[in-house]
């Protein structure tokens, strides 16, 4: 998760807040982004009608890039001296405490221009965004973004496929050899090349050729394409975040638990796929399960690592784009989706696997908003992945089923596996019918704030169906819902999630009434949405203000309907407390697919996310325009 809101620390000065610095270079020279510190005092955390927050900023240094790296308030221990005077008559003694602070935060070099919680900090932060927000946005007004589907391929003709250098892809097994050539070829040569799973591994190094041909301008023009035998293919896909900062940087490892998690998996069946996030080093977690030889790993930004079983797989080509962005007032700078195309040696089948972690706040979908998170990562699916790809998507979202990221992606994708932490966050989605769900498995946690979840998929290759309408799985989908009852919420920041959140949108009181309270003073829209949860009789909310000001409002409705934001306030920030979020969950959720089309009309069959299909009508054309 990394929520800044989970990583409290008492002390008798009060509760401080840790955050990591994100730094993000930006079109201005030498400015950048950074997360924040809220410093919340015991007291005002006990009393519901005060002040809750005040807002610092970390200390930047310039040398961390895109790196999250640890901060913390240098607050000065409390002074306090008591002075008793007796007196003789009364024998009453009467005490005074005095408090004394000392101490200097030194403060960024930049704090002259941008200060959080003022307007032209929030304006840099909106306009340093921009470009990732309003990506694909032209294409907003198609009902779902179509994913291809499954297919079984030929697998020989990858060799003479784009993905491989026209002339002498070869070439490089010159000075590095393959295992396979004869001792006098690997004499002359540096070194004998590794297997990374890659395809030119595969090409140059495991089919038999002369050597003459493999080292030739075009080795691969007499391959032939071949239809691999029909077979049950199982594919086990992990996804875990291993809370790299808490256990790894403070408990240095904890003594490989979370390689543990994933050997023991590992042990009951062999594990192919693994999507990590908050993974600095992409190979320690393999390391220490005692699995690193068997798979090849890749890095990508924001700490996010694919793994995958090079004795069953094959590297075809890996990408990463950035698709989301924090929030404002909880940032760690962009998110993004990392992702590979693989091929399995035996079948022949294409998975096309991405891992993504998502945007803070919990189901806010972050500064860019659930919708738009969920499309970007969608058109990045649409865009990178081949006709015929198996899909796989998992990764801790930061947004449960109760959100619109994951409403979103539930049009286009089937959601196959949805954890507990937070009501849900991680989650696994696919273009393979339910039916291909075989096992679905919480692996524990490891020492880390997540569970590894374990999805476990079977395509017969021979006689694999996929429906006409695809539909999201009734049963499952109701499990899904009740994951969201258990999981609910806390008052407690550690098990606290919000309902729904949205930047940007005014839920204002239905026809100027429904409004509870008007007054309440709050730093984020966090703290917002967490009173508005401790109200029975609160189901909506309404931020104001720019976060950590002193100049913020915060609303609570009883019923109410999006409108005009407040001229006299910047920003504007409105969600659900958790019980009507879940409450209001969109009927129809699931798969929009056009069917075949006339001139006359076109019919869409949408399913529910209960059990009964509906009927409607799509624009093909727009549909279509993607």
């Amino acid at each position: 998760m990394g929520a800044c809101q989970r990583t409290y620390r008492a002390s008798a000065a009060g509760l401080h807040l840790r955050c990591p610095i994100f730094q993000i270079p930006t079109t201005e020279r030498g400015m950048f982004l950074d997360s924040r510190r809220v410093t919340i005092h015991a007291d005002e955390e006990r009393d519901a009608e005060g002040l809750l927050a005040s807002s610092e900023q970390c200390s930047a240094d310039d040398n961390f890039s895109r790196k999250v790296e640890a901060c913390w308030t240098r607050r000065p221990a409390a002074i306090a001296s008591l002075l008793l005077s007796v007196g003789v008559l009364t024998g009453i003694g009467v005490g005074f405490r005095l408090r004394g602070q000392h101490g200097n935060l030194r403060q960024p070099a930049y704090a002259s221009l941008y200060k959080f919680g003022q307007a032209a900090d929030l304006s840099h932060y909106e306009k340093a965004i921009e470009g990732i927000c309003s990506k694909n946005a032209q294409h907003d007004h198609s009902q779902a973004v179509p994913i291809t589907k499954p297919m079984v391929l030929p697998r020989a003709n990858l060799c003479t496929s784009k993905l491989l250098s026209d002339d002498f892809p070869c070439g490089f097994t010159r000075n590095w050899s393959c295992p396979s050539f004869p001792p006098a070829v690997k004499a002359n040569a540096t070194g004998v090349a590794a297997n990374d799973g890659s395809l030119g591994y595969h090409c140059c190094c495991e089919i038999e050729r002369l050597r003459s041909v493999t080292w030739s301008r075009h080795p691969f023009k007499d391959d032939a394409d071949s239809m691999p035998e029909p077979q049950k293919v199982r594919i086990k896909v992990v996804t875990y975040n291993i809370f790299w900062w808490n256990l790894f940087g403070i408990h240095k490892g904890n003594g490989g638990t979370a390689g543990g998690v994933v050997a023991t998996s590992n042990v009951r069946e062999p594990i192919d796929l693994i999507a990590f996030q908050e993974c600095r080093d992409k190979d320690r977690v393999l390391d220490d399960a005692g699995l690193l030889n068997s798979f090849h790993t890749f890095a990508g930004m924001y700490e996010k690592c694919i793994a995958l079983n090079k004795e069953a797989w094959i590297w075809l080509e890996e990408g990463e784009e950035d698709v989301a962005t924090d929030v404002y007032w909880n940032n760690f700078g962009p998110r993004g989706v990392i992702w590979a195309r693989v091929m399995h040696r035996a079948s022949g089948l294409r998975v096309f696997f991405a891992n993504h972690h998502g945007p803070l706040a919990v189901n806010s979908g972050g500064q860019c908003g659930g919708f738009r998170t969920a499309r970007n990562l969608l058109r990045v699916i649409h865009e990178r992945s081949e006709s015929g790809d198996i899909v796989i998507l998992a990764g801790d979202f930061n947004a449960n089923p109760a959100s619109h990221t994951i409403q979103e992606l539930r049009k286009s994708l089937i959601h196959v596996h949805a954890g507990t932490v937070l009501g849900g966050i991680d989650n696994v989605f696919t273009n393979l019918k339910p039916s291909s769900v075989v096992s679905r498995e919480d692996l524990g946690s490891g020492g880390s704030d997540h569970h590894a979840l374990a999805t476990i998929f079977e395509v017969d290759t021979g006689g694999y169906q996929h429906p006409a309408v695809p539909s999201q799985d009734a049963g499952y989908s109701e499990e899904i819902l009740g994951g969201l009852r258990k999981g609910f919420p806390g008052d407690d920041w550690g098990e606290f999630w919000c309902g729904l959140e949205h930047t940007d949108v005014s839920y204002n009181p239905v026809g100027g009434s429904g409004r509870i309270f008007d007054s309440k003073k709050v730093s984020t829209p966090d703290w917002c949405c967490r009173y508005c949860q401790r109200s029975s009789s609160c189901k909506a909310f309404r931020f104001e203000g720019i976060p950590g000001s002193n100049t913020t409002r915060c609303t609570f409705l009883t019923d109410y309907e999006p409108g005009l934001k407040d001229a006299n306030y910047s920003f504007v920030a409105s969600g659900l407390a958790a019980e009507w979020a879940i409450q209001s969950l969109p009927v129809f959720i699931s798969l929009a697919l056009c069917l075949p089309w006339s001139a006359a009309s076109a019919r869409i069959l949408v399913w529910q996310f209960y059990k009964v299909p509906a009927l409607g009508l799509c624009s093909p054309p727009k549909f279509l325009h993607l």
